[in-house]
Parts: C-alpha cells; structure tokens; sequence
C-alpha cells in the first residue's frame, strides 16, 4: 500500500480550519442505504451521484466496510450485468457537485485564480486507466487528469494538481459551481478526442482517455475514499471530521427523517398533525439544519401502505402518492395527507412510517444541486 504523503510533507504542509472542499469525503454517511440493481443515475454515499447511460448494464452504489488503513468506510461500484459491447453513447462517471457559495476563495475567473489538489484512495478489480475532470458548470469549462490503477484489488493513493482558472467567475449562490467526476467508462462520443489538461471550454469528445472495460466487465468493481479537494500544490492529510458534522453537513441537501434499521423497529414516528377535514390531515415538520433549498419529497411509493396516521385509537394507511408538500421552506415543511377517510375534524394524529411486503417505509426530503 502507498504512502498517501511523507513526514516532512506533514509537517510543512499541515494546515489549521477546515480546507475540504468535499462533503462526505471518508463515506461514512449513507443516508439513502445500498442501491442495488441500477439502470440509471442515483445517489449512494451521501453528496457522491453515480451517472450513467446503458443498453443493457446494471450496477450496484454501495457503502462498503472495505477501506484503506484510517478509514472506515468506501464507495463501491460493482457492475451486475455488463453491456455486451460498448456503445458510443455508453457511459459512467461519478461525481460530487459543489455549491458556488462554497467555491468563492478559489478566485475563478479572476488573475489570481488559485491552484486545487485533488486526493484520494482508489481500488478497482481493473488495472486500466481513469479519468477525472473538474467541470464548471456556469462557463462550461473543464480541466482533465488520467490515472492507472495499477494492482488489481489494492488500494492506491492518488492526488492530482489542477491550475487555477483565469476565465469564467462562478456565481456566489447556491446553484452548482464546480463539479468533480470519475469517469469510469465512456463509448467513442467520450473518448474520440484528447482530454483537456488545461483549462478549455467544453467538449464532450474530450471528456474520457479511453474506454476502460469498466462497463462490459462482469463483477468489475470500483472503490474510492478519503477524497479531498484543496487550495494549494501539496495533498495534505485528510481532513477528519466527527460523524455528526459530517451529517449535518449532508443533511443540507439530503435529509433522511426516518432511517430504517437503526433501532431495529420497523415504524417510526414522521410528525404531529392534526385533521384539517374528515378526508385529511396535516403536519408540519422542522428540519436540523436549513436546506440549500427548498426540499421535494423522497418517500418510498413502490410499496402499498409503508406509511399510516394514528387517530383516535385507530391507524389509517395510506401511500406515499397521498402525501401533499403543503409549503416548503429550507428550514420546515408543512404536509397533508390527503384523500383518506374518517378523520375527526381538530382531532391531533401522528403520521409513522410502517412496514409492508418486506419493506420499510422511509420519509425523506430532497435538496440535491
């Protein structure tokens, strides 16, 4: 296994506050739990979105116990069914999207525009060659990097400079400021050019080196963690945070109200309410910590019943298709459950999840960039 730095690096390099720029970097938070059996983009990992365009493949996003010395916790991709061959539209990046309040101090588009490092442990059942880009978004510039994994099934660490950008400011909001990807596997519409190893504007021919074999691969598998983005020239060490700041940090875009399995139980309550007319109820829940922006729902509505109101003594049963947002607000949101039946007018209820067919209801709140 490689060193990820030197002493003297430590000790010249070390710096004091917070320098990362990604969220959930060591993979310890997973809000959303495994996913399995993908045909299309989804969210693993807290903050870490796997993108794809297939013909036939399917993948799994997981959280996995596998990870380097100092870390608990990775990202894993695991191909379950490979495409046959690969086609020029085919492709598979992961990413992490970075807000543009958070990307201010590296002075893009200015002439004082400053140096990022990008760092990371990788591991992968190939040895081939990667692909990793930072995108800005609002200019539609990018910068590319490659790199080999080069034991099949070890851990490696990788870190990477990217000059800074004197074109394209990058405005001070909450919307998307700069992107990272991985690609991990890109047909002739991504590879048939050479990647940008300066900053130049977009062009989709240029994002990849090579096809990787990543996505025709049977079981292939590709792992990262300890993944930091920082101003300057040197990977510093990675920067720890507890469990709990790096939640609420992740509950920013995404908030998971009621997460199955932790205590075993298989209901949990979601909010007070109350009934507003014999046919509904209505709720308001506030969240940690205030949101990029107002949320949409993320509540599980492939199963019937994964969630009920308690009243008067009595459950009623109902589907995620029967819950209305109300008002949404970055720090609250008011639901009704709608278009059910003998409810007591001014009579108080609680709204819990349930279980149902083997699945567990979950009741969660989505601002994703």
């Amino acid at each position: 296994m490689s060193r990820a730095y030197d002493n003297a690096a430590d000790a010249r390099f070390q710096q004091g506050g917070r320098r990362n720029l990604i969220i959930n970097g060591a993979m310890q938070v997973a809000q959303r739990g495994d996913q399995t059996g993908l045909s299309s983009t989804a969210y693993g990992p807290d903050r870490f979105r796997l993108a794809g365009s297939r013909s036939e493949a399917t993948w799994d996003f997981d959280q996995s116990t596998d990870a380097p010395d100092g870390f608990s916790s990775s990202l894993k991709v695991t191909i379950d069914t490979p495409e046959t061959t690969l086609s020029a539209s085919d492709q598979m990046n992961l990413q992490q999207r970075l807000e543009g309040f958070d990307v201010q101090h590296l002075k893009k588009g200015t002439t004082d525009a400053v140096s990022v490092t990008l760092s990371f442990w990788v591991k992968s059942s190939l040895t081939t060659t990667w692909t990793v880009e930072l995108y800005d978004t609002s200019n539609t510039r990018m910068i590319s990097k490659t790199f080999s994994t080069n034991a099949a099934n070890t851990w490696e660490f990788k870190s990477f400079t990217f000059a800074g950008d004197n074109s394209g400011s990058i405005p001070n909001d909450n919307t998307e400021g700069l992107r990272v990807r991985w690609w991990l596997d890109g047909g002739s519409n991504f590879t048939s050019g050479s990647i940008n190893a300066s900053w130049a504007d977009y062009v989709q021919a240029n994002l990849v080196e090579q096809a990787t074999g990543f996505m025709t691969t049977d079981a292939a598998t590709f792992q990262i963690t300890g993944v930091q983005l920082e101003v300057g020239s040197v990977a510093t060490p990675f920067e720890n945070l507890s469990y709990g700041e790096q939640l609420s940090l992740c509950q920013r875009y995404y908030y998971n109200h009621t997460p199955k399995g932790l205590d075993g139980s298989t209901k949990s309550v979601v909010m007070n309410a109350a009934a507003y007319q014999t046919s509904s109820v209505f709720g308001v829940l506030h969240f940690p910590v205030p949101m990029r922006t107002s949320p949409t729902l993320d509540f599980d509505n492939t199963v019937d019943n994964l969630y009920r109101i308690f009243h008067n003594g009595t459950n009623t049963n109902c589907r995620a298709s029967e819950f209305a947002i109300q008002r949404s607000e970055v720090n609250s949101i008011a639901l009704a459950a709608q278009g059910l039946s003998g409810f007591t007018v001014g009579h108080a209820a609680w709204i819990e999840t349930n279980a149902a067919s083997g699945n567990v209801g979950m009741c969660c709140f989505d601002a994703e960039l």
